[in-house]
């Protein structure tokens, strides 16, 4: 009786490990499922005439893709103008604290103060001037790094480093699928 006693225990030790095993990975891939979101597809995208004019406005003004700003807009906001995170705000979610010059430079060029920093013509021109200075002033190696320009504008640790070795986070991967998807919708690829 009492070898049949521990026949039992065991079986029930390794059952009860059996299941956490199996929760453990059932857990792993749920998580797994959650951070691979999907990618958003351009019909999903709703922003505002007044956003899409701007992009336009600022696009051609930069010579860099209206449809690219808005795909910005749409991963850093979602077209929430309110947005804020941190010291980020607004629909292009600029950093108030490491754009002070940029946002004093800007905001005496297109009439409005730095208190309107959340005011949609503001911040699509800081967008745009400031994608359009990590293109041209050094920072990518040609203009057409765009992943690479998006990686920095992100803000991402080693973005030179995991570029060159071919990685691409989500958000420029989000980023540049969504441009593209516009691009196609507005008939330029």
């Amino acid at each position: 009786m009492l070898k049949n006693s521990k026949k039992l225990n065991l079986i029930s030790k390794v059952g009860g490990e059996v299941i956490r095993v199996l929760k453990i990975i059932v857990g792993a891939v749920l998580l797994s499922l959650m951070v691979n979101q999907p990618v958003y597809a351009y019909e999903d995208i709703q922003l505002s005439d007044e956003v899409i004019e701007y992009c336009e406005y600022y696009g051609a003004m930069y010579g860099i893709s209206p449809e690219l700003l808005e795909s910005i807009i749409w991963n850093e906001s979602r077209g929430d103008t309110k947005a804020q995170n941190g010291t980020c705000v607004g629909i292009c979610q600029i950093n108030t604290v490491a754009h002070k010059d940029r946002i004093k430079r800007i905001t005496s060029i297109n009439g409005t103060d730095s208190d309107s920093i959340y005011d949609v013509k503001l911040q699509i021109h800081l967008c745009a001037d400031y994608i359009n200075e990590l293109s041209y002033v050094g920072y990518a190696e040609e203009q057409n790094d765009i992943a690479l320009v998006l990686a920095w504008y992100h803000g991402e640790k080693k973005a030179k480093e995991k570029y060159e070795s071919g990685y691409l986070s989500d958000y420029v991967e989000s980023i540049l699928t969504i441009s593209r998807e516009l691009e196609e919708e507005h008939g330029k690829i």
